[in-house]
């Protein structure tokens, strides 16, 4: 039996291998004595993480000095329209990632890192649609859309800056989140 996250550890590894030092990589799964991109993170309201205002555990993040560039949360197993759209909410509700630093990312002995969410960042979220299931059509006719009726004003994360990608096969849904976080970021520089 796999472990939770374990397919979402090598895709963040992958990331990490692809875009870091330009970029930082971090992800949620894994050991981070063994792996400096492994750490938790943690969305959240405010200006400094507390439990009372953290709303969202963040799989991986890609950032660019005090910015997070893109956010992934990918569902290994089901996706319920309520996980879905839970996952969007929680996370358009924070402002900031805290990731807590390890290994030789802690060069400046620094427990941690805060990043800004603003209307700039991309969110992405994935996972398995159920094979002859609804899943697909659910996103594609009721939330995608919903998400979008959402106006936001000022540096918060743009719902129309939202990603949504289910296969039933998470190896596609990892190819095409790779394919757009390349696109984001080849055109950013």
């Amino acid at each position: 039996m796999k472990r939770h996250g374990e397919q979402t550890a090598k895709f963040g590894k992958k990331l990490r291998c692809l875009f870091f030092p330009e970029y930082e990589v971090f992800y949620d799964h894994g050991d981070p004595n063994i792996d400096a991109g492994v750490a938790a993170c943690r969305a959240f309201f405010g200006e400094k993480a507390r439990n009372t205002n953290i709303l969202a555990d963040i799989d991986i993040l890609i950032a660019n000095g005090e910015e997070a560039i893109a956010l992934i949360e990918i569902e290994e197993t089901s996706n319920p329209p309520k996980k879905i759209i839970g996952d969007i909410f929680a996370i358009a509700m924070c402002n900031k990632v805290k990731i807590k630093l390890r290994n030789e990312e802690n060069k400046e002995d620094k427990p941690h890192k805060i990043y800004r969410i603003t209307d700039k960042t991309r969110l992405f979220i994935g996972g398995k649609a159920i094979q002859n299931g609804r899943t697909e059509e659910k996103i594609n006719k009721i939330i995608k859309p919903g998400i979008d009726s959402f106006e936001r004003k000022g540096d918060k994360l743009n719902l129309n800056n939202v990603s949504l990608t289910f296969y039933p096969a998470l190896s596609k849904v990892f190819d095409k989140i790779e394919q757009q976080i390349t696109s984001l970021l080849t055109n950013s520089i």
